[in-house]
């Protein structure tokens, strides 16, 4: 190992695994910087597929103090997941029963990570019907109204966002949402067959949600990207001019493609390092273009300029150890004191 370790060198090698490779033996690493690097995971949302190769490739040796929270946090990260496919076939079947047809949106990610929260997209003349029976399942229910979403929690601890076509960033004002419904691919997922939209329009909506609620990068997202190559970039472009987000797209790519740049470079002085915000200047050139848009929304809120600002204080304060929009769905305050042992 470098005297200085490349902790994103490493998520990058382990998590893109697909045979052992004996440069990622992490028995040489001291148990502090293992426990960095297994936050660094989590705050980057793929802490779950890190934990998996280690386990597949013997990348650390059984015998190490250190490999049991390995094996807790794998087994930890199936559990929810099993909890998240579950609640799914629930919905499938609910929907399948009453003709609802629905969408599942900026929830798959083509690799395995564990989920924070499902987001469903109902057409508008259905939604109360799907709000209605989700709502006699859950255990607690959020009303999200203005951004026409109900957000539900359950018993098991899973969450779900329902969306409603024709608002929020589902709306005309970011894309033609008749689009959504021309293509839908059914595609395996958590172990059975949903509808998804197409790439395309999977790509716009979670760039409409890096640019106007997460203002962050993970490392997850920029896999994402990475795997949306096929996608009509001359459309999508155009999409965004037409309807007021090409400044914010621009921000976005320039980030992506900064990173892209540094990871063909292959860093080795800790330089790359996820997740990254968006800067205060970026988040204001979003804010303004938006604000001076024909197409206004609720976006332009007083709320969502000071939650920016909120975020990127917090964000700064854990060391950027926590993604701004999302916690960890491990407890690592469980495991105080693990990294200190010999």
């Amino acid at each position: 190992m470098p005297m200085k370790t490349d902790y994103f060198g490493l998520i990058r090698g382990i998590i893109e695994s697909t045979q052992q490779n004996d440069a990622f033996n992490l028995s040489e690493l001291s148990n502090r910087e293992i426990m960095k690097l297994l936050k660094i995971s989590s705050a980057n949302r793929v802490l779950f597929l890190l934990c998996k190769n280690i386990r597949q490739y013997n990348y650390l040796e059984k015998t190490n103090r250190l490999y049991p929270l390995i094996d807790k946090i794998f087994l930890q990260g199936q559990e929810i997941n099993n909890h998240y496919a579950s609640l799914l076939r629930k919905i499938k079947r609910l929907f399948g029963a009453n003709s609802i047809d629905y969408l599942i949106v900026k929830t798959e990610r083509q690799i395995d990570y564990v989920l924070s929260d499902i987001d469903i997209l109902v057409e508008k003349k259905r939604f109360n019907k799907a709000r209605e029976m989700v709502e006699e399942i859950a255990t607690d229910t959020n009303i999200c109204d203005e951004e026409a979403r109900w957000h539900f929690k359950f018993e098991d601890g899973t969450q779900l966002d329902i969306h409603r076509i024709g608002e929020d960033w589902y709306s005309d004002d970011f894309f033609d949402t008749t689009d959504i419904w021309k293509n839908v691919e059914y595609r395996e997922f958590l172990g059975d067959v949903y509808p998804f939209p197409v790439a395309q329009i999977e790509w716009i909506l979670n760039t409409l949600n890096i640019m106007y609620e997460k203002w962050s990068i993970t490392y997850l997202d920029f896999l994402f990207f990475q795997k949306s190559r096929n996608i009509n970039r001359i459309e999508a472009n155009k999409i965004a001019k037409d309807h007021g987000w090409d400044i914010g797209l621009q921000i976005l790519n320039s980030y992506l493609n900064k990173l892209e740049e540094q990871i063909k470079q292959n860093s080795k002085d800790n330089t790359i390092m996820l997740p990254i915000m968006f800067s205060n200047i970026d988040f204001l050139k979003i804010f303004i273009a938006r604000l001076f848009s024909p197409y206004k929304n609720y976006r332009i809120s007083l709320y969502y300029f000071l939650y920016f600002f909120y975020c990127k204080i917090r964000f700064i304060l854990r060391g950027k150890s926590r993604v701004p929009f999302y916690g960890s769905w491990f407890n690592f305050d469980n495991e105080l004191g693990i990294e200190e042992a010999a």
